[in-house]
């Protein structure tokens, strides 16, 4: 690929070719209700907070060579995310399932904070895009 700059050319190395003309990759986000809690003041009782807000912020953060879509018939992959909240600092586990568009299984994760998930889930699309 041949970049024309002010009447001289520039060859692109091939990384950054492949790169130009990838397509992104789209990720759809689900996040599980099941940190709800019902009454006034689920914290006082061990609820959650909930996260679909938090996960895709961290996704575009830690994991910029992916789209967040809210079309899931457009995604590549589905990011299956759940939280359970009021068990204790220690068992705070944060769920995450990378599954690609197809309904098949990627990776599976359980972390203790939300950055941890992302950070594995977008290697897990990585190095699934890469073998492709």
């Amino acid at each position: 690929m041949l970049l024309a700059c002010g009447g001289s050319r520039l060859a692109l190395p091939a990384r950054a070719q492949k790169q130009a003309i990838a397509p992104p990759v789209r990720v759809y986000l689900v996040v599980s209700e099941s940190w709800q809690v019902s009454g006034d003041q689920p914290w006082l009782r061990g609820g959650g907070r909930p996260q679909a807000v938090e996960l895709a912020k961290s996704f575009h953060q830690r994991c910029p060579s992916v789209t967040i879509t809210l079309n899931r018939d457009q995604a590549d992959y589905i990011i299956e995310f759940d939280h359970e909240g009021g068990k204790g600092y220690l068992r705070r586990d944060n769920k995450l399932a990378v599954f690609r568009s197809s309904g098949d299984l990627l990776a599976a994760f359980s972390t203790r904070t939300l950055g941890s998930a992302v950070r594995d889930g977008c290697r897990a699309i990585e190095r699934d895009r890469a073998s492709r």
